[in-house]
């Protein structure tokens, strides 16, 4: 039985946060639930291109491809659904771990528990805390002061049509594939949870300039675009579609084409992650509810497939740090033959009988996979917004700690993502890491606790926007500035063996006295046993 079917693939539990408070210490009435400062948008970029999706079960294209320490090469062949491709150059994102010397000078700034569905007559007690978010879960958890955030995201825009979501992404949100289905009459209910035909019927009501939100052909997607691309351009495509639409709801797949965007994997995940936290806030900003998704597995290339766990694991951060929807088309794929993907192990298949045929047989393939999952997403959202179902989940998981030196946080599990803010943190302790460097340190800290049963190989990622510069610091089990065993910028990556280790992040200094505290995203992930930039 598929996980999308509503068994629980509960593999790790990762993001863990505090009951009753947010990762910088605060009661979460006052900050857990604050979007981010919205970063002005960059200067548009031309994106290579990845294609991620294909409506056809046998479809074959050119893999996508990135030349090892070269910029990457875009695709020759689009997909069939979307268009030609346009021609694209990649940007070059340089990392570097040596101490600072201003804000952000080493990498410059670019721009539940999944067992059925919840109907308004069987909601869940109440719950209080910010909702945690794990890998092995399809549809992360809508607590009720997750729902209530919501709630208080719609309410900043009375107007928006709650009949009406609007579609942001790449060539998997272009083609035909995707949701267009659910316009017509093909639809086959046998095996999808309760309450999807009603949502869809919900939805096919608005009117999505002219047409109805599943069909309507949206501005904000393009073959071969990336995050960035969205939200360049004055209007920006997801504006122009914002402004046409007036929608309630947002649906986001970004994170294949982005890939291609730097001289390595590694390179380009800075200024992914940057851009969907801007386009995340500046959907909020807009009162509109967003809907993230994670991606699947690159049968394509074994070398990008060992990066779509860290790329999966910052979209989860930047999910659950804005209390949003997230769904788990990677969880949700891992239980469909061959990933539902088509012949070049890039794009998803689709059933030869139709793309919203939901039969034991049927979600054997991609697209009717990622189809059910984006409407159950959709009738969760709704369920929270527009019929104000006060829980769709019980009280999430919590974890001993407070962010301080005596109570770091515990990272329990890998993946690992949370979202944290040093300029709320009473802690400031450490002013220099002698070991490691002599770089000034002595702003505010969080602080989180790794233990390790075995030797293990992690990728450890901070991201941080504007005038914020925080820093990571890996100490040993003595959790002191003399047992720092690595410092970083922004990345660390290594191979432990077992023991405890205490994880810092600490905020900069400059030479003129300004500290560089503020809001920042973590997320910690195991590396691929093939990936030798762990080891």
């Amino acid at each position: 039985m598929k996980l999308l079917r509503h068994t629980l693939l509960f593999t790790s539990l990762a993001a863990l946060v505090i009951g009753g408070c947010d990762e910088g210490g605060q009661d979460v009435s006052t900050s857990a639930f604050a979007p981010q400062t919205v970063a002005a948008t960059s200067p548009p970029e031309p994106d290579a291109f990845s294609a991620e999706d294909t409506s056809s079960p046998d479809a074959t294209t050119p893999d996508a491809t990135i030349a090892p320490d070269a910029v990457a090469t875009p695709d020759a062949v689009a997909d069939a659904d979307a268009g030609p491709a346009e021609d694209v150059v990649a940007d070059t994102v340089e990392v570097s771990n040596t101490p600072d010397a201003a804000p952000d000078a080493s990498a410059p700034d670019a721009p539940n528990a999944p067992d059925g569905t919840v109907t308004p007559d069987t909601a869940l007690p109440p719950s209080t805390g910010p909702a945690v978010y794990t890998k092995g879960e399809i549809q992360s958890p809508i607590t009720s002061s997750l729902a209530q955030h919501l709630r208080d995201i719609a309410d900043t825009a009375p107007n928006l049509d709650d009949h009406v979501f609007m579609k942001i992404g790449a060539s998997g949100t272009v083609s035909s594939g995707f949701l267009t289905c659910f316009s017509g009459s093909n639809i086959d209910w046998t095996a999808a949870p309760d309450g999807l035909p009603t949502t869809r019927d919900h939805f096919l009501q608005g009117d999505a300039a002219g047409d109805d939100p599943f069909s309507r052909k949206t501005l904000a997607a393009k073959v071969g675009m990336s995050t960035g691309w969205a939200i360049s351009g004055d209007p920006s495509p997801m504006e122009e579609e914002f402004d046409l639409l007036q929608p309630r709801f947002a649906l986001i797949a970004y994170g294949t084409n982005d890939m291609q965007l730097g001289t390595t994997f590694q390179s380009a995940m800075w200024g992914f992650g940057d851009k969907l936290q801007t386009l995340i806030d500046t959907l909020i900003g807009w009162g509109v509810v967003p809907i993230l998704q994670t991606n699947g597995a690159r049968l394509d290339n074994a070398e990008a497939d060992r990066f779509v766990d860290s790329y999966n694991a910052i979209i989860r951060a930047i999910a659950q740090s804005r209390q949003i929807p997230l769904m788990d088309l990677w969880t949700a794929m891992s239980q469909v033959p061959g990933w539902g993907k088509s012949g070049d192990g890039l794009h998803l298949n689709t059933y030869s009988g139709g793309g919203c045929i939901f039969t034991e047989e049927a979600l054997d393939y991609g697209y009717n996979t990622r189809n059910m999952a984006t409407l159950e997403g959709l009738h969760r959202a709704k369920l929270a917004v527009v019929d104000e179902v006060e829980s769709l989940d019980g009280p999430t998981v919590t974890v001993a700690g407070d962010g301080s030196p005596q109570a770091p946080w515990e990272v329990q599990a890998f993946p690992f993502s949370t979202g944290g803010d040093t300029s709320s943190s009473p802690w400031s302790e450490i002013d220099v890491y002698g070991a490691c460097s002599s770089s000034n340190e002595s702003g505010p800290e969080d602080y989180y606790q790794i233990t390790l049963e075995a030797e293990t190989s992690l990728r450890i990622m901070v991201h941080d926007q504007g005038d914020v510069d925080v820093d990571l610091h890996l100490l040993d089990e003595t959790g002191t500035p003399e047992g720092c065993i690595t410092r970083a910028h922004q990345l660390i990556e290594t191979t432990l063996p077992a023991g405890t280790y205490t994880l810092v992040v600490d905020s900069w200094v400059d030479s003129g006295g300004d500290v560089h505290d503020g809001s920042y995203l973590l997320a910690i992930v195991e590396c691929h046993p093939d990936d030798p930039s762990c080891d």
